[in-house]
């Protein structure tokens, strides 16, 4: 089946250093605490929840966001800009 797809899968023999290995198991730290994968979802969606700029301004505190596409319009959900980080910009 992958050797219709993936001729160098083929050719490789079907095996390769990470052919079909599963992953290590994962250990949860600790004193983890399990969360569900609703609490999960509520978290991103909570409307405290941080957005990019605030990430951005911390990072590049004189950055200047550039707005619109020259032809049309801004899209909120694109960020895009300069500022400075570590001296760089």
């Amino acid at each position: 089946m992958p050797e219709r797809r993936l001729p160098a899968f083929a050719r490789a023999g079907g095996h390769g250093r990470a052919a079909h290995r599963a992953p290590p198991a994962a250990r949860a730290p600790v004193g983890a605490v399990r969360v569900n994968v609703w609490d999960v979802v509520e978290l991103a969606r909570h409307p405290e929840r941080p957005y990019s700029l605030d990430y951005i301004k911390r990072l590049a505190p004189d950055f200047v966001e550039l707005h619109g596409d020259r032809l049309t319009a801004d899209d909120p959900a694109l960020v895009g800009g300069v500022g400075r980080w570590h001296g760089r910009t």
